[in-house]
């Protein structure tokens, strides 16, 4: 088949599909999650973590001056927590489902989004002691002791 038969027959072929309707829609590329996880099923309370947890923590206190940016934290070492967001070094979360467990703890089952451009699907579990320590567990993970360095101040401030 020659150079010239091969355009021909793709541009037949092109003009037989634009002759039919598209029925393309937003989000017809996306990929269907599960919007709650087994473990949260028939128990989802909120999309967002307790006012209690928000804010900035580090692993230890000598850390909370130099922090400026999640990501430029060592891997561990600082979380942040605001509303239905829950930043570590490497990734950023939203919650889609949580659930309010004795002792105050909360787990939450959350979608990640990687500095990588990859994505995952997360569980937490957050349990605070005082006011001042927050035990962040990640997945099966061991719980580890998170201490309060700041508050997360909105950007954006009602005017009145």
């Amino acid at each position: 088949m020659s150079l010239r038969q091969v355009i021909c027959v793709c541009l037949a072929w092109a003009a037989g599909f634009a002759a039919l309707p598209a029925h393309a829609a937003k989000g017809d590329r996306q990929v269907d999650l599960p919007r709650v996880s087994p473990l949260l099923e028939g128990r989802v309370l909120e999309l967002r973590f307790p006012e209690t947890a928000e804010g900035i923590w580090v692993r230890r206190d000598f850390e909370c001056a130099d922090i400026t940016r999640i990501h430029d934290a060592p891997p561990g070492s600082v979380v942040a927590i605001y509303r239905g967001l829950f930043e570590t070094p490497g990734q950023i979360c939203q919650v889609y489902g949580a659930e309010q467990g004795a002792a105050n703890a909360q787990r939450a089952a959350m979608n990640c989004m990687r500095d990588d451009g990859g994505s995952a699907l997360g569980l937490v579990t957050l349990r605070p002691r005082g006011s001042s320590v927050l035990l962040v567990q990640d997945g099966d993970l061991p719980p580890v002791a998170y201490r309060f360095c700041r508050p997360i101040r909105p950007v954006l401030i009602p005017q009145d």
